[in-house]
């Protein structure tokens, strides 16, 4: 019995150590765990406490010399326009994000240094590839050759890799110098072209394209082999002018003929021996040597990143923000990537977002014009025509000044045809006008792979409605009429908006895409130029002294902190993109391009989404 007892004690002794051993393990479980979400939260804030700081890289170039200096503008990273967000953020540092380069910032650089006695010479330094748009290099090399033109300062250029682009922005200076191994590669323009329709056939995909004109060639790669002899010539046309561009700038900058640039073009490609050789670069060393043999040439001991340079007019620019002249101002208006009526609001132009936009300018008393960028495809007939109707209103009330980006084909341009005045650059592609619908059919599915499809409906346009069978004679015929509908619409948006006759637009139309420079010979648009020149457009219509600063005034839709960044785990990507305002980049208009296979048949569209490279 005693015995009993004793091996019962020690039974409820070891089972109470279990328990506390349990309860030990819970608290520990419990501690890590708080410690955890401690430590992670501090760090985060610690991140977020640091991104609100600027932050400048030390080196021998972060500080501005008071003395004579060569001025070094370095080229990397991708080319843009202007930035919304403020300089030397943290984010880009922590993350090894290249920075970019912002040609507002390269511009201000340059008009400072124009009148700026320390600043001797500039040496723009292509050691890093760069990317970007024709019409980002284009805009940067007339600002380049701009500063040349005007001003008594050598502008030396290094170009360590060259392609097409930077051998563009480097013909603007006085010397290019490039590095032994350097491969220059310029080709010119290269229209990539696509085409799939007898892989979808062999995939049991049928496509029925229907459009209105031989030139909307938006859905050929769905159904062809090859290129129409319409699209082959609308291409070949489009290549051309854009060659004719880039031969004469190149011409101008390098001092040569155009036949010999032309000639240039065609050979392509050249050992940095063959370049100096034939007078396309001026000598072969390194970026250093280029750089003291600047300064000696110009007497100096000291040069300055132009980063830094522009670092000590901050302060400047912000004491002068409270000296502009009043309260009235231009308006803003962002339209970038493809029009839908639904879809990621980082990613597509929607409607209702830029509208509410547009109505605020138009309420908004303070502006007294509106500059509104135009950057998309097209897309949706029907988000293009809401988006018209209102910037007609607001042009009715006050000038509306589009300005053109790399591309307002199509959708982009039937919405900006209601506008007071045009504006496109010289490589902007432009005009389209013209409507298309692709109605996808998965009839071969059955024999390659066993799936049917069945419809259930008293509705006559039952193969219409079903993505197993093709469109029968009717069903194609009454889509016909809503696409030749929609077409004479915005026939006649362009007609009234540029003041054209019918006969004269139908000339142009059919699906035709333009160059700016071939736009404002067709009466498409009113003047070639930028984003500066459209603001100063904006400025004289709305009589407002061009001597003096005024506001710019944007829309703010509200935009997402860092803690809410935290919360929305479930989209992370999409608040971060929101974050840093990133534009609509070609691979987004792919996507776009692509999810169109899926069978949409109340969808007419306005679209132009082939990529220029």
């Amino acid at each position: 019995m005693a015995e009993f007892r004793q091996q019962e004690q020690a039974a409820g002794f070891w089972q109470l150590v279990r328990k506390l051993g349990q309860l030990l393990l819970k608290l520990l479980r419990s501690y890590f765990i708080i410690i955890g979400v401690l430590t992670t939260f501090s760090f985060c804030m610690l991140l977020y406490t640091l991104s609100q700081f600027d932050f400048r890289v030390s080196s021998s170039q972060g500080e501005v010399p008071q003395t004579e200096a060569v001025l070094v503008i370095d080229i990397s990273g991708e080319l843009r326009r202007w930035k919304k967000m403020p300089r030397y953020r943290f984010w880009p540092h922590v993350a090894l994000v290249t920075r970019d380069t912002w040609i507002s910032d390269v511009q201000r650089a340059l008009e400072l240094a124009r009148t700026d006695e320390n600043i001797k010479a500039v040496l723009l330094d292509m050691q890093e590839s760069a990317s970007g748009r024709w019409v980002d290099f284009i805009a940067l090399r007339d600002q380049l050759a701009a500063f040349v033109a005007d001003s008594d300062k050598q502008v030396v250029c290094f170009l360590a890799a060259g392609n097409d682009r930077s051998y563009l922005l480097a013909s603007a200076a006085d010397s290019i110098v490039v590095s032994p191994v350097t491969m220059l590669e310029i080709p010119g323009p290269v229209l990539h072209l696509t085409y799939f329709g007898t892989a979808l056939r062999k995939l049991g995909i049928g496509v029925q394209v229907l459009q209105t004109g031989d030139y909307k060639s938006a859905f050929e790669p769905f159904v062809l082999d090859k290129p129409s002899t319409a699209t082959l010539e609308m291409y070949r046309s489009l290549e051309q002018s854009l060659r004719s561009l880039l031969v004469s700038d190149i011409a101008s900058g390098r001092q040569r003929e155009e036949s010999e640039v032309r000639a240039w073009l065609a050979r392509s490609i050249f050992t940095a021996d063959d370049a100096h050789a034939l007078g396309l670069v001026d000598k072969v060393g390194y970026r250093l040597d280029a750089l003291t043999a600047l300064k000696e040439g110009v007497a100096v001991a000291e040069h300055v990143a132009y980063r830094a340079y522009l670092g000590e007019t901050e302060q400047e620019e912000k004491a002068e923000t409270h000296r502009l002249e009043g309260e009235y101002g231009l308006g803003l208006v962002e339209a970038l990537g493809p029009i839908f009526m639904e879809g990621n609001e980082w990613q597509t132009l929607l409607p209702r977002r830029i509208i509410t936009e547009l109505q605020w300018m138009r309420d908004n008393e303070d502006v007294l014009a509106v500059v509104l960028r135009v950057n998309s495809p097209g897309g949706s007939v029907l988000a293009s025509e809401l988006i018209w109707k209102e910037v007609s209103r607001l042009a009715a009330d006050k000038p509306v000044v589009v300005s053109m980006g790399e591309m307002a084909a199509s959708g982009g341009y039937y919405l900006a045809v209601g506008a007071s005045h045009l504006l496109a650059e010289h490589a902007t592609l432009t005009g389209s006008i013209g409507v298309v619908g692709m109605i996808p059919n998965f009839a071969g599915f059955e024999d390659e792979y066993g799936v049917s499809f069945h419809v259930v409906t008293a509705s006559e346009r039952r193969a219409l409605y079903n993505v197993g069978e093709a469109m029968r004679a009717e069903d194609q015929r009454l889509v016909q009429n809503s696409l030749q509908e929609a077409y004479r619409i915005f026939k006649e948006r362009v007609a009234a908006g540029r003041k054209l006759g019918m006969e004269q637009v139908e000339k142009l139309a059919g699906g035709r895409v333009f160059t700016g420079v071939q736009a404002l010979d067709a009466g498409l648009v009113d003047t070639l130029g930028g984003l500066d020149a459209a603001l100063a457009k904006a400025k004289a219509l709305a009589s407002l002294d061009p001597g003096k600063k005024h506001p710019l005034y944007r829309y703010d839709h509200g935009r997402l902190s860092f803690l809410d960044c935290l919360r929305a785990t479930f989209d992370f990507k999409r608040c971060f993109l929101a974050q840093q305002s990133r534009p609509r980049s070609p691979a987004a208009i792919l996507r776009h391009y692509l999810r169109l296979l899926t069978p949409n048949r109340a969808q007419l569209l306005a679209l132009w989404p082939h990529l220029v490279k």
